[in-house]
């Protein structure tokens, strides 16, 4: 083959990629999985207070029990959320364990806050 036809191959097929990914959307569906992932954080966030609640009302007194009932539920709660989410959403913005998914919540939260003022 040679160079010409190669180089009309290559540009061809970027040429078809770019049309195709505007015309699917792809780009949009990437944000609006971020997008839903970020929002789960943040009712998941809302949530454990909620479970925490329900956890004391349930009878547990200690608070050792409390707290390791409440970390089960938040790693359920993360790998509910990492079936979910595709795998090109995960790797980019994955938390693995609780404090990482609130830290992470937490600077969104900055950053929008800091865009209103």
């Amino acid at each position: 083959m040679d160079l010409v036809t190669a180089g009309i191959m290559f540009f061809s097929g970027a040429l078809t990629h770019i049309m195709a990914t505007r015309i699917f959307n792809t780009w949009s569906k990437g944000k609006a999985y971020k997008i839903a992932y970020i929002n789960s954080i943040a009712i998941l966030k809302f949530m454990e207070s909620m479970s925490q609640s329900v956890i004391r009302a349930s009878g547990l007194e200690e608070e050792k029990n409390i707290q390791e009932a409440l970390r089960q539920w938040r790693d359920l709660s993360l790998y509910s959320l990492r079936v979910c989410i595709t795998d090109d959403v995960w790797q980019k913005m994955a938390a693995h364990d609780w404090d990482t998914a609130m830290r992470m919540l937490k600077k969104i939260e900055d950053m929008n806050y800091e865009t209103r003022e």
